[in-house]
């Protein structure tokens, strides 16, 4: 019979929570891993996951600022055309006039 490898699930909290200590603690990860009763591949691949989310996190909000930058330049470039617009209207309205 073959052996299969006991899968244990652990929330979300408690993956914070354990990223946090190990961000923050003088311990090694090994050593985090060994009170905790995990692997410390475990905390490897949490830590690694987190960073590839804030990262992720990052580039968004980048793009977001990014769009509003543009955003707020295309509505000047836009107001500046209608205020040269408006300008036009009056001096052909000027030039248009039939003198008497």
């Amino acid at each position: 019979m073959i052996n299969k490898r006991e899968t244990r699930k652990y929330d979300d909290e408690f993956k914070k929570e354990t990223i946090a200590l190990a961000k923050s603690s003088d311990k090694s990860i090994a050593k985090i891993a060994k009170d905790l009763g995990i692997s410390a591949n475990n905390i490897y691949y949490w830590i690694k996951r987190e960073e590839k989310i804030q990262n992720r996190a990052d580039l968004d909000k980048t793009k977001k600022e990014s769009f509003e930058e543009e955003n707020k330049r295309l509505k000047k470039e836009l107001e500046d055309a209608r205020i040269e617009r408006d300008i036009l209207k009056k001096v052909v309205a000027i030039f248009s006039k039939q003198p008497k």
